[in-house]
């Protein structure tokens, strides 16, 4: 919790890290990005899905990820 303070509510924290990092759903393909990488940055896609990688076919569960924000 105390970490959770800290990350949330520190303005120094949070000017130095918001907005830094963003990258577009057309510049992660373009530099390989996969995983959480990928679907932060608005593209829809998971290897467990398409691929049904190990046991993740026999749950019942949706991709999540981040909708294309504008910065």
């Amino acid at each position: 919790v105390e970490y959770q303070k800290l990350i949330t509510r520190n303005p120094i924290f949070l000017e130095r890290v918001e907005g830094v990092g963003f990258i577009g759903g057309e510049e992660a393909i373009n530099w390989g990005l996969s995983g959480p990488m990928l679907r932060a940055s608005g593209i829809q896609w998971d290897l467990r899905k398409v691929d049904r990688y190990e046991c993740y076919d026999e749950f019942d569960w949706e991709v999540q990820w981040q909708k294309k924000e504008t910065h």
